[in-house]
């Protein structure tokens, strides 16, 4: 069958992500129906089941399984404006102008490889997630938990996304935590996976969830499913009740901090106080690469209506306080100049706010984000 090339590459674009996302998909099954007007590029990556939609005019009736990142290859290599699909002798046959090219086909003993189907049989839960939070929390709650590395990480709730239906949480064990707020219909508690959630990217419209606790074999099993025209992404998600009830405890603890009254409230340009945090990161850089000197901590400390930001080493950048800001006495407490960074590199707004107090804690928060972050212990 007859396929427009630079359609396909879009699609080739989603394998691709897949693949990055789990090196256990190795394999697409791609397939068409003479009854529907489209082809379907399903994956597997154990947990997840992922398929893409292709409309197409018409269809003929049509199924190969190869490997995902050979079919990729070949395809985005290809310029001809139309390419044929056909299958011959176990084979994927890629015909495009002048190039031929034939890819083995994927079986599993005697049969062709097919994604075993995720899906939500009785959904208890339906509802719609805009793709502005979905990219928020591939953004955003993502880059908590990527501050610290898998085999440093302690609890495996630090591995894990609460989400619910008034936003998604995720900490980074004792190194901070994000609480990205926002609000979706039906009572929702779910958990996700870093992997699941790096699938999030498929999509680029809003997209419909189905959830429900399932019993499969006297066990039960949590599936999610999220959905659009194109695309459909199921999941088995993960069932550790111990774990969702820590990962909730940290939640009410965490807005109950959110919600309390601070006596430094600081208010910056973020463009701002981007920019000085990358110039000290500059110095950072170079003094470890020259002396071995690790100059990751910065010292914060208000200054009449300004803040200063030091390191240990006489490099410092004063930024403006804007007019909003609130502040009872001095203030001074010292952070990880990396943290503190890249949770301003992620805020989109014009402007954001440095909540503190005297116990130690600090809030950053920008559009519907607050960000908890870990102090430095030392003046």
């Amino acid at each position: 069958m007859q396929v427009n090339l630079n359609e396909l590459k879009e699609i080739t674009k989603k394998i691709s992500a897949v693949c990055t996302a789990d090196s256990n998909a190795i394999f697409v099954n791609i397939s068409a129906d003479s009854t529907k007007a489209a082809m379907y590029f399903s994956m597997s990556t154990g947990d997840c089941y992922i398929s893409m939609k292709l409309p197409q005019e018409s269809a003929e009736t049509f199924e190969a399984a190869v490997d995902a990142k050979a079919f990729v290859d070949i395809i985005n290599s290809l310029s001809a404006e139309n390419i044929n699909l056909n299958i011959k002798d176990n084979s994927l046959l890629i015909n495009a102008g002048k190039s031929k090219y034939k890819l083995p086909m994927a079986y599993v003993e005697t049969s062709l490889w097919s994604p075993t189907i995720i899906a939500p049989e009785d959904p208890q839960v339906s509802t719609t997630v805009s793709i502005d939070i979905l990219n928020s929390i591939y953004t955003v709650n993502a880059q908590e938990l990527a501050r610290v590395s898998d085999n440093k990480i302690k609890n495996e709730s630090s591995k894990l996304y609460y989400l619910s239906n008034s936003g998604c949480f995720t900490s980074a064990n004792n190194y901070g935590a994000c609480l990205n707020k926002f609000e979706l219909q039906g009572q929702l508690e779910v958990l996700l996976t870093k992997k699941l959630v790096k699938l999030f990217k498929l999509f680029d419209t809003d997209v419909d969830l189905y959830y429900s606790t399932e019993i499969t074999n006297g066990l039960a099993q949590n599936i999610l499913m999220l959905a659009n025209d194109t695309v459909r992404l199921g999941a088995l998600t993960p069932a550790d009740k111990t774990i969702r009830a820590n990962l909730l405890k940290m939640v009410y603890r965490l807005r109950e901090y959110a919600g309390n009254n601070y006596q430094h409230i600081l208010m910056f340009d973020t463009k701002e106080l981007a920019q000085a945090l990358a110039r000290l990161a500059i110095m950072a850089k170079h003094a470890k690469k020259a002396n071995s000197l690790d100059m990751n901590a910065i010292h914060l400390k208000t200054v009449d209506n300004t803040v200063m930001l030091s390191d240990d080493f006489e490099n410092s950048e004063t930024v403006a306080l804007l007019p909003e800001s609130v502040t009872i006495g001095n203030f001074a407490i010292n952070l990880e100049l990396s943290a503190i960074r890249s949770v301003v590199d992620l805020c989109q707004s014009e402007s954001l706010t440095i909540r503190g107090n005297q116990n130690g804690i600090i809030i950053v928060d920008f559009d519907n984000v607050s960000y908890f972050l870990a102090t430095l212990v030392g003046d």
